[in-house]
């Protein structure tokens, strides 16, 4: 049997790159059995996780910091430090960008400019720490952008549904591409009053991998019924690939100065927010 690293790589460099309706991979059993197991049978009760305001959600983040990562059991913060440094770190963003080398510059360039998207790439890229989301029935995502910042959003999942309606992950095409006026979690139907179109249901599977690109038309949604008696809370690890070099720290330097209207009014609109954030916090309002 192959160890857990050669396994996957394996498993990520011969899967098929799925392009509609953006550029996607889907992975049954990335993980070898036993190992899934060990990192199933070690999830901390829901009741650990952090709560949501709504209670529909909670989130368990996998980082070293976080005070509920920290009050977990130590076998589970074990194996999933495993999960996160020697899968995700050392494997998956390695095969991952090499894969989709030209469509992260693309993308990049896109986001900001051509020139930009370079530097982004010499300088490399990053997993985040990513997180374990629980989600209860009734949940339903709207067709949303993640946050520009990622370059591919990763997803595997630790429960099962007995169809799509039960628990699925939904891709659609937009209309036409998002201009994405804000560059945090963005929903073009709401801001922009785009159309989207379901294309493809991916029904969740425990040991299921989905990987895809995170571009202006990534959109994407999860739906998980309400009135299944029998749904139970889904359980998803989502982490991202994402620049070392944070370019929105620098976002203020280069705003003016990029050559495409909409990704200029974009990073002006992000250094406006921030300022008026930043004003905010030094003048807080009375209570």
């Amino acid at each position: 049997m192959l160890p857990v690293d050669a396994s996957v790589r394996q498993k990520v460099e011969s899967a098929e790159i799925r392009s509609e309706p953006f550029p996607h991979l889907v992975i049954p059993d990335l993980l070898p059995e036993p190992f899934f197991r060990e990192l199933a049978s070690s999830i901390p009760p829901v009741e650990l996780f952090e709560p949501s305001k709504g209670g529909i959600k909670s989130d368990l983040r996998v980082r070293e910091r976080n005070a509920y990562f920290q009050a977990a059991p130590e076998e589970f913060k074990a194996t999933w430090r495993r999960l996160r440094d020697e899968v995700y770190r050392a494997v998956l963003v390695p095969t991952l960008t090499s894969r989709f080398e030209r469509e992260l510059r693309e993308k990049y360039a896109d986001l900001f400019s051509p020139e930009l998207a370079d530097e982004i790439m010499a300088a490399g890229l990053e997993s985040s720490d990513g997180q374990i989301l629980a989600r209860r029935p009734g949940y339903h995502l709207k067709p949303h952008l993640d946050s520009a910042h990622f370059g591919i959003t990763m997803l595997l999942y630790f429960t099962a549904a007995d169809n799509e309606s039960t628990g699925a992950l939904c891709l659609f095409r937009p209309e036409r591409t998002p201009e994405m006026w804000d560059v945090s979690t963005y929903y073009p139907e709401r801001i922009e009053g785009i159309n989207v179109e379901l294309v493809e249901e991916i029904p969740i599977r425990e040991n299921l991998f989905v990987a895809f690109l995170n571009r202006r038309d990534s959109l994407h949604g999860v739906r998980i019924a309400a009135t299944d008696p029998q749904a139970s809370i889904r359980m998803t690890y989502q982490s991202h690939i994402r620049p070392k070099r944070d370019l929105r720290l620098e976002a203020e330097d280069f705003a003016e100065g990029l050559a495409d209207p909409a990704a200029r009014r974009r990073w002006q609109r992000y250094v406006e927010a921030r300022h008026a954030r930043e004003a905010e916090q030094a003048n807080p309002s009375p209570p």
